[in-house]
């Protein structure tokens, strides 16, 4: 049986007050962080950023041998080709056009809360069986976990100083 406080937890703060099983306390909703899903057509120069409040953050664990690598490829960026992006609409039109284009897309922490729940995916989808096989890769944890890296912040100051090496390389 889980206690109530762990609960709402987990799943309460997406709840309003009155659906939360003890009627909701502000310490909950202070503890929900943020997670910032962006999506990045270089091509055509759209952008968007969508902010969701989370209680934990997921790591892949397969091929990974600590924690920091696991958090590295969870923030990693992903290639959607064809991604459908919203166009403005022309002419007052009620119809939405959309344009398919290939778009960078990632998760990162956008605010930390007080207290952070990982979540190690320690399944794996195995194709040629079609079932879930469990990871048995040996994963170390550091003593100290600075997680500033795997924010919006600081994946800004990783491109920034990509780009000086970059430049300083030319």
């Amino acid at each position: 049986m889980f206690d109530v406080g762990i609960v709402n937890l987990l799943d309460g703060g997406e709840r309003s007050p009155e659906q939360r099983l003890d009627g909701g306390h502000a310490a909950l909703d202070e503890s929900t962080g943020r997670v910032a899903t962006i999506e990045d057509s270089r091509a055509a120069r759209f952008f968007s950023t969508r902010p969701e409040p989370t209680k934990f953050f997921s790591v892949p664990v397969e091929g990974k041998p600590t924690l920091e690598t696991g958090l590295d490829a969870a923030v990693d960026t992903e290639i959607i080709d064809g991604f459908n992006w919203e166009l403005p609409p022309v002419d007052g039109s009620a119809d939405i056009p959309k344009i398919p284009l290939p778009t960078q897309k990632r998760q990162v922490l956008q605010s930390l809360p007080p207290h952070v729940v990982l979540h190690l995916r320690r399944f794996a989808f195995d194709m040629s069986t079609f079932t879930n096989k469990k990871v048995d890769d040996f994963f170390a944890f550091p003593h100290l976990l600075d997680l500033r890296p795997y924010t919006v912040a600081g994946m800004a100051a990783r491109h920034r100083a990509a780009a000086a090496v970059e430049g300083a390389a030319l």
